[in-house]
């Protein structure tokens, strides 16, 4: 359900709530606080490190920065001197907002619902992802359960029931990366191994003539199998199983 609120976590909100449960001293969140305009400008050009945009650019992006890109830019420490991490973070913020926090398990996430309803610049833009649906409702996770025109946008293209929970932003942009990039280059290497016979079923897969039909050095099949054995290494997988299917495999 989405809440009733309509405005985004501001920075001093944020402090506030972590100086309630102790993550961080009333001393650091006040010294956070003075930094933050020079800092808002040091999150924008750590986002491209080796291409920092123009001081205009880092300006006008400055105000976009949210309140949890801006703290973990700090690198700030707790009170007993450990460094605050970021599903410290937003699970305060999420418990003080009432809203679910999800730490989320990509084993355990479907890509075919992930992609289904969000396109990858949507998902990027709003920073959301849906990990789970039916034929009445959709479960998105987000960092900013409380951006309205975001949930306005979400709203117009699920064209379902809305359902948040909060997660941390950096597990959002990198699921969105890890599914929807697989998902475009697993789409793009069939798109090119289909061009010139037709794999209509398994069968005829089995029956081609020859190994010279998908060549090995093919990019977007090296995309997606990079892919899988980045992501098994990730997860510390000691195998991986494929199970192909008629129109879908199993991995």
């Amino acid at each position: 359900m989405i809440a009733a609120r309509t405005t985004s976590l501001g920075f001093d909100e944020l402090l506030t709530y972590l100086v309630e449960a102790q993550v961080i001293s009333s001393s650091t969140a006040r010294t956070l606080l003075d930094q933050e305009p020079k800092q808002r400008l040091i999150a924008v050009r750590m986002r491209t490190p080796n291409a920092p945009p123009s001081l205009d650019e880092q300006r006008r992006l400055a105000p976009g920065v949210s309140a949890f890109e801006l703290l973990m830019s700090f690198n700030a420490k707790g009170p007993e001197g450990e460094y605050i991490r970021e599903d410290t973070v937003v699970e305060v913020f999420a418990e003080r907002v009432g809203v679910p926090f999800v730490k989320l398990d990509p084993l355990k996430l479907d890509a075919a619902i992930v992609t289904s309803v969000f396109s990858k610049p949507f998902a990027r833009k709003h920073g959301m992802l849906v990990i789970d649906a039916d034929e009445s409702r959709v479960l998105v996770a987000t960092s900013d359960p409380f951006n309205p025109l975001a949930l306005e946008a979400v709203q117009d293209v699920a064209r379902k029931r809305v359902e948040l929970v909060v997660t941390p932003p950096s597990d959002i942009q990198r699921l969105i990366t890890e599914f929807f990039g697989f998902q475009r280059s697993v789409e793009r290497a069939e798109q090119d191994l289909t061009e010139s016979f037709n794999l209509g079923n398994l069968e005829q897969f089995v029956r081609m003539q020859s190994e010279r039909e998908i060549e090995a050095s093919d990019q977007h099949v090296v995309n997606a199998v990079e892919y899988l054995f980045s992501y098994a290494f990730q997860q510390r997988a000691s195998d991986i199983h494929i199970e192909p299917k008629r129109n879908e495999s199993l991995v």
